[in-house]
């Protein structure tokens, strides 16, 4: 050992010394940082540690969303730029010569020879650049925010891959995450975002600027910076302690890097009610990818709703998730859609769909039956899974049941149960290389057999799937779970079910944890017209599942008991 290493001449150790130097000189670092204006302090400290982490940079490279126009943007020559709000803050941008448009697009004011920006992409960065990295060659590029990659951004990661940026080089997306989503929502979207920039597969995000992100992740995975270092998470109401709802805001910063860092789950647990497994009882299945999921319960849109006497339309019942409460929205709009990337978003559908005649065949004296026309509604907010598992989905039999698994097939929504058939009781879903069963047993008519349900339970886990099971039964209006409940859910959950749902009751029932999977008793209505004390309580359940854990949220808001429209600005 030591005559090998003594062998080496000093011209040798000089000449790996300075090819060492040389290699870290042009290194390419990736960030990214909120241009939200709301936390400067937060964006300061985000500044000097890149400061006393790397010393200086040479050269920076704002890669930020163009909100106004719909093109790509770079100034023609050397331009300085400053913040409109603060006309002293300014920044000499250097020109991207291989971008070639025929004209400045972006929204600007000329004075005094200067460009006043009117964009927020940029001019929040100014005064912190200036203070740290006053220096640095500054470039910059405006993308669209479209939701699908534009085939331009090939063009622009390859130009960016070849450019001669010469030495040490910092690419910042100055990038908003999730927006105007109550904040027990928005971690859920940041949570899906970062899965997808830590992965190497497709996803939908929820951000200002889908397009900036898939750029970042393709020139940083050409750098072998595939892992990530999540420094913080804020967001508007987090960080002002405030419950803003529609105008909050989550804010990340994260820098990509070669090493794997484990600093996720730390980041997000004080956000999250969380139940962890034990990670040595699952090393059979490595893959941990979560699957994110929304649960709304008992739902019909009928009788009351649909009567001569009611002039509201469905629309007003779901106004609350689409983007701001604005029901102009087209559907593909994902911008501040509260479920618009959520895998799995479903509904206990308390109702037959169908429009036609009175049924002559069934001796129930309450039948449900619901336009057809009023799932596209649903569809339209992104419901896209309704469990059939319930008391009202054969209220004309046969054919009311058919003709709901038709309607449903046509508008290409998941549906799940038929009581005669057994393959048709596991919804199985292979949803990012992560396979989920959903198991619905409906106890109303004919009592579970838990020890043949266990085993199917242990059939599928054996198969690689987390399970959820999802079961309606027990006394209406009851707001205590009964010992039955609590032995069926105890004895699927020892089987390795990793989450137990109950609707039916119509009220909220009492829920727990036991061996780390929470069991919800008894859950809610959602569009459903029960005007009776403890039914007008409302809330939905916001999960995300992976092989090892399980992360959820209750979110709470009120509804009118005359009416039963849900108040938008009560969510908490």
């Amino acid at each position: 050992m030591i005559l090998i290493i003594s062998s080496c001449s000093k011209q040798e150790l000089i000449l790996n010394e300075n090819k060492e130097t040389e290699v870290t000189k042009n290194e390419k670092y990736f960030t990214i940082i909120p241009h939200h204006n709301l936390v400067d302090e937060k964006i300061d400290e985000y500044y000097n540690y890149l400061k006393n982490k790397y010393n200086n940079f040479d050269n920076i490279i704002i890669i930020s969303p163009n909100h106004f126009e719909n093109v790509y943007y770079s100034p023609w020559v050397e331009t300085k730029f400053c913040n409109k709000m603060y006309p002293n803050e300014c920044l000499t941008i250097n020109s991207l010569d291989w971008i070639n448009l025929d004209k400045n697009i972006i929204s600007n004011e000329n004075i005094d020879e200067l460009v006043l920006t009117k964009e927020h992409w940029i001019a929040n960065h100014f005064k912190f650049i200036n203070k740290y990295f006053k220096n640095s060659d500054i470039y910059s590029i405006l993308l669209k925010i479209d939701i699908e990659k534009d085939y331009s951004l090939e063009e622009i990661s390859e130009k960016l891959k070849n450019y001669n940026f010469k030495w040490k080089t910092l690419f910042i997306w100055s990038v908003d995450f999730s927006h105007h989503v109550n904040e027990k929502v928005a971690v859920f979207h940041d949570m899906n975002t970062l899965d997808y920039l830590n992965g190497w597969f497709e996803k939908k995000i929820e951000v200002d600027c889908p397009n900036c992100l898939y750029l970042i992740k393709d020139l940083s995975s050409h750098y072998s910076k595939n892992n990530f270092d999540l420094y913080s998470r804020t967001s508007t109401d987090s960080f002002l302690n405030i419950n803003s709802n529609f105008d909050n805001t989550s804010h990340i910063y994260w820098e990509f890097i070669k090493e794997k860092k484990d600093n996720y789950d730390s980041v997000f647990s004080w956000l999250l009610d969380v139940s962890n497994f034990d990670i040595n009882t699952w090393t059979w299945n490595i893959n941990n990818n979560y699957v994110y999921w929304m649960f709304f319960w008992d739902t019909h849109f009928t009788r009351w709703f649909t009567s001569y006497y009611n002039k509201n339309t469905i629309d007003d019942y779901l106004s609350c998730f689409y983007s701001n409460a604005d029901l102009t929205r087209e559907i593909d709009y994902w911008h501040n859609r509260i479920f618009y990337w959520f895998d799995i978003v479903w509904v206990n559908l308390e109702t037959s769909v169908w429009y036609k005649d009175e049924c002559q065949y069934s001796q129930k004296e309450i039948k449900f039956q619901t336009d057809p026309k009023y799932l596209l509604d649903f569809k339209k907010v992104w419901i896209n899974t309704f469990n059939l598992a319930n008391n009202h989905s054969y209220d004309c039999w046969n054919i009311w049941y058919e003709a709901t698994k038709k309607y449903l097939e046509q508008n290409n929504l998941d549906y799940f149960w038929d009581w005669r058939k057994d393959e048709q009781k596991v919804l199985k879903k292979d949803i990012n290389w992560t396979k989920v069963a959903f198991v619905w047993f409906n106890d109303i008519w004919n009592q579970i057999n838990i020890s043949d349900k266990s085993d199917k339970i242990k059939t599928l886990t054996d198969e690689w799937y987390i399970v959820i099971v999802n079961i309606h039964w027990w006394m209406e209006y009851h707001l205590k779970s009964n010992n039955r409940q609590k032995n069926i859910a105890k004895s699927f959950i020892d089987s390795w079910a990793k989450l137990i749902i109950w609707h039916h009751p119509h009220v909220v029932q009492d829920y727990e944890i036991y061996k780390w999977v929470p069991i919800f008793y008894s859950l809610w209505n959602f569009i459903f017209d029960q005007p009776f004390e403890n039914t007008l309580k409302w809330y939905w359940l916001v999960f995300a599942i992976n092989n090892n854990s399980v992360k959820y949220n209750l979110l709470e808001f009120n509804r009118n008991s005359k009416n039963f429209m849900i108040d938008c600005n009560s969510f908490k």
